[in-house]
């Protein structure tokens, strides 16, 4: 029996991209239906799809909703018309064409414990991307990493791994639910990831494929940027329910100070300030976390 696979791309200013995205997914192996959330591009990508993929099931937005709400979108369509497997690409990214087939079969092979599979994240220039590598050498064991780093085709388990590439089943979507609101773009992921790990779900890569990232391989920490990683930094820490209040709050406490004390020892005073910044948002906004915290555990949250 087939199985019956939607494809689920946010665009936004995709131009550059799109149309290197789009091949890759219909030349794939595994038919797959795509759907496009467009999140108000002001360049051509609209355009382009329009008149080059008749195909695409686009659902244009007369604003820019952010990553997660916009997944959300096109999850609870998908799931309407009865899909199986939801794979969330981004934009820039390029699949091979036995991917998504791959990314399946691991389903097949324990579907109670699997929650989300991701290929290999390439660069460009065929090198793992770097925050692919950055996560699986945090969250994945020394084992699994060395392995992964070297291609070796294998199924190995993650604590986490980022969402350019990921295929859900039917019954994570239904027990897990879609992205936490809280988290417009990013950090959704992690937040997932956690309530995934909530209901002993896992993460795995499937070291036999792989998924090629088109983006600048160094990331560019300016102030505005550094702020809004570290705001969702503290966000994930206290949304995490896999801890209780008491446990999270803590943690988030615990990083404020030690990395406060650190920054301004060290003079890196765009990141003290970026902390403290990011600190102090999160009190701001902490009622409006705790109600988030207990939407996160209800079953099928945020469809």
């Amino acid at each position: 029996m087939v199985s019956k696979v939607y494809v689920i791309i946010v665009t936004y200013n995709g131009s550059k991209w799109i149309r290197k995205c789009l091949d890759a997914v219909f030349a794939s192996s595994c038919h797959a239906q795509v759907v496009v959330v467009d999140n108000c591009s002001a360049d051509n990508t609209v355009e382009i799809i329009k008149s080059h993929y008749s195909k695409v099931i686009l659902l244009e937005q007369n604003e820019n909703y952010g990553f997660g709400k916009a997944n959300n979108l096109a999850l609870r369509f998908a799931l309407e018309e009865g899909a199986e497997y939801f794979l969330l690409l981004n934009q820039d990214a390029y699949i091979e064409d036995t991917m998504i087939q791959k990314l399946i079969d691991v389903f097949n092979s324990d579907s109670s414990q699997v929650g989300v599979v991701s290929p290999i994240h390439l660069s460009s220039a065929g090198d793992l991307d770097y925050g692919f590598e950055e996560h699986i050498r945090r969250y994945a064991s020394s084992e699994s990493f060395r392995a992964i780093k070297a291609r070796q085709a294998g199924i190995y388990e993650t604590e986490f791994v980022n969402a350019a590439c990921w295929l859900l089943n039917r019954n994570t979507i239904k027990t897990v639910g879609t992205f936490n609101p809280l988290f417009p773009h990013y950090g959704e992921d992690n937040d997932f990831v956690n309530r995934l790990h909530y209901y002993d779900l896992k993460v795995f890569v499937e070291g036999d494929t792989f998924v090629v990232h088109d983006r600048n391989q160094f990331e560019n920490l300016q102030f505005e940027k550094l702020k809004k990683r570290e705001k969702v930094s503290f966000f994930k820490h206290a949304s995490n329910i896999n801890h209780s209040r008491y446990q999270a709050l803590i943690k988030v406490v615990d990083k404020w100070l030690r990395e406060s004390i650190y920054y301004l020892i060290t003079l890196k005073i765009n990141k003290w300030a970026a902390v403290n910044i990011g600190f102090f948002n999160l009190f701001l906004m902490l009622s409006k976390v705790m109600k988030y915290r207990n939407l996160s555990k209800m079953k099928g949250a945020y469809l």
